[in-house]
């Protein structure tokens, strides 16, 4: 092969590689744009709302229904960033009040505004996204709800049991 050919391969080669690495690179920058965006959008106003029912002393109780108009009206402004299980989780929420308040249409009383979500499937749901895209970002995120697994060993009866234990144990040691 001449001294051409092999310079004329290798600027074809690198020139391919070079186009090869840069579409991956666009697509991977135009893809955090998006999760950064729906992280902005949705994530985060939906977390501000389900924590400001989150008591310290008595847990999460659920949401009421002015709160899931306002999660709602965050999902119907921007659909295109919801993911399809949080549109699930919301549309299920949204058939238990329709159901409700037909109910309470039925039986002439006063409508009042009951809790949603006692079960708590957006919560998790929202702070599982939530850690999951922070952490895709690069930001600081909580590692026990990114990943599932390590939220049900962290708060299953038998951690509390072997944490409890194992203080108990020190203690012993300490006193003789």
């Amino acid at each position: 092969m001449t001294e051409f050919g092999k310079i004329f391969s290798t600027a074809i080669l690198t020139a391919v590689a070079a186009n090869f690495f840069g579409f991956f690179k666009d697509r991977r920058v135009a893809s955090s744009k998006y999760t950064e965006e729906s992280l902005k959008k949705i994530y985060v106003p939906i977390y501000k709302i389900l924590y400001e029912n989150l008591d310290p002393s008595q847990g999460y109780e659920g949401i009421d229904c002015n709160q899931f108009r306002e999660i709602k009206a965050l999902v119907d402004k921007d659909p295109d960033l919801c993911d399809p299980k949080l549109e699930r989780i919301i549309w299920g929420i949204y058939e238990e009040i329709q159901i409700d308040s037909y109910n309470q249409i039925n039986s002439d009383s006063k409508f009042d505004c009951t809790v949603y979500d006692e079960d708590r499937k957006l919560l998790e749901y929202v702070q599982h996204a939530f850690n999951k895209t922070r952490k895709s970002l690069g930001l600081p995120a909580d590692i026990v709800y990114v990943y599932p697994i390590l939220y049900k060993i962290r708060y299953s009866s038998k951690t509390y049991w072997l944490l409890y234990n194992k203080r108990k144990f020190k203690r012993k040691i300490r006193k003789k």
